[in-house]
């Protein structure tokens, strides 16, 4: 599913007066035609994923960034390396599919350009074409919005993507039962092939009683012989032989050929049932295919499959850039502060290094290994009680028993930083204060805090 024109010059118009001159900060690249731009504007930092990669092409803003993968693309590279300073322009270019934000001035003017469609890129171009900015065929910038906010443009994006891994997911379960059920019917048709010969055990059997009768005329090399069949009335019968075997082993043969298929017309007698309620099956989900309306339905339908016919590894709907796991928890108190804590040593890192804003309160247990909590926005001067809150989280994710004392340090975390070389989760902290937390044995002070607050984690 791809965007119109319309769209994007729609969602352009949001985004313009909300990025134009803000500061980048960090690029990265989740994914094959994938990329996130954070840009500094004053008082917070706003991440722009532009997704090319099809068929979900699309344009918006994301709450947190994801995460790099374990090998960096070259594409991060190259624009982490080109381009600098504010964001100087943003518009579409005349066609209506492509996207294009300018960075920096004069010579070291950089632009990034999103093409949607079919074909979906992105690309870095050096300078633009007419080198006024954003090139001859720019057109007129993006136009007010028509009550159409980020947060709806957001909501926009996600109801697109969620038609798409929708029609993913049907054309994908659609293929898979289309595909077992050909096999299906292949096979329904050897066992029933296998049935016949089991009815064509009597005749080898009773050509081999015949052979029997007149053994006294078999010898070697013969290819056939026309012995009487007194059944019938004395009616010649032509019996084909193996001319390399003797008397006896004619016999045998017919016998044990008889034997054999006996045993595979009755076994496939009794499989041709199975086989016709795995095609009924398949047939009945293939129907129900059209009437799913979400991705739960999809799954719903092949989980309603026998195990047997369901795939063999169940495609779950792609996840969102922005859907993915966090790598902290998140608590809120009761005025809509969030504190987070990490989840573990490289989950520290990322949080402290590459998440948590400058002034945010960064607070760790003293002398013991554990969680990273950073108080987002806690303000010039955050309370006592806002710190001790901080404080017992802290403390509930980091082993300390019931009813000992902690010493928990806190400092803003641009006062927290990490020396190459440095193990995971460890980190230099300067400008550092101490809270000394002691309560009684039972309950621990900052089980209870906590608890408070898990009824309104996010």
């Amino acid at each position: 599913m791809t965007l119109r024109a319309s769209e994007v010059v729609e969602s352009a118009a949001v985004l313009a007066p909300l990025l134009e001159g803000a500061r980048l900060q960090e690029v990265r690249v989740p994914g094959p035609g994938c990329v996130v731009l954070s840009l500094r504007r004053p008082g917070e930092t706003v991440h722009l994923l532009l997704d090319a990669g099809t068929p979900s092409a699309s344009f918006h803003t994301i709450e947190r960034p994801p995460p790099n993968p374990r090998v960096a693309l070259a594409l991060q590279g190259l624009l982490r390396k080109e381009l600098r300073g504010r964001l100087t322009a943003l518009g579409v270019e005349g066609s209506g599919r492509a996207l294009t934000l300018r960075f920096g001035e004069g010579d070291a003017a950089r632009t990034v350009r999103w093409v949607g469609g079919r074909h979906g890129r992105i690309e870095l171009l050096s300078m633009d074409r007419s080198g006024d900015g954003l090139g001859s065929d720019r057109g007129a910038p993006p136009g007010p919005s028509r009550g159409f906010g980020e947060a709806e443009l957001r909501a926009h994006f996600e109801a697109l993507r969620a038609g798409t891994e929708l029609e993913d997911a049907r054309r994908d379960l659609r293929r898979h039962l289309a595909s077992r059920a050909k096999a299906a019917r292949r096979l329904l048709a050897k066992r029933r092939v296998e049935a016949e010969r089991g009815a064509h055990a009597a005749k080898l059997r009773a050509e081999g009683d015949l052979l029997q009768g007149a053994f006294h005329l078999l010898k070697r090399g013969l290819a056939s012989i026309e012995v009487p069949d007194w059944h019938r009335g004395g009616e010649p019968v032509v019996v084909a032989l193996d001319p390399a075997l003797a008397p006896a082993e004619q016999v045998e043969r017919l016998y044990r050929a008889a034997r054999r298929a006996t045993r595979a017309g009755e076994a496939a007698a009794l499989r041709i049932p199975e086989a016709e309620a795995r095609i009924d099956a398949l047939t009945r989900a293939l129907a129900r295919l059209p009437e799913a309306r979400s991705v739960d339905d999809v799954h719903d339908i092949r989980d309603g499959l026998p195990r047997e016919l369901r795939p063999r590894v169940a495609r779950a709907a792609a996840k969102s850039v922005e859907s993915r796991a966090r790598p902290w928890r998140t608590y809120v108190t009761g005025k809509g502060i969030r504190i987070l804590a990490g989840r573990g040593a490289r989950e520290n890192d990322e949080l402290t290094l590459r998440h948590a804003n400058g002034n945010d309160v960064w607070l760790h247990v003293r002398g013991r290994p554990g969680a990273h909590v950073v108080v987002r926005g806690p303000g010039p001067s955050p309370s006592p009680e806002l710190l001790r809150l901080a404080a017992q989280v802290a403390m509930a994710h980091s082993g300390v028993p019931d009813g000992e004392a902690a010493d928990v340090a806190w400092t803003r975390a641009k006062y927290v930083q990490k020396k190459k070389g440095m193990a995971p989760g460890r980190v230099l902290v300067t400008q550092e204060r101490v809270l000394h937390l002691r309560g009684p044995p039972a309950p621990p002070p900052h089980r209870s805090a906590l608890d408070g607050l898990e009824r309104s984690a996010s």
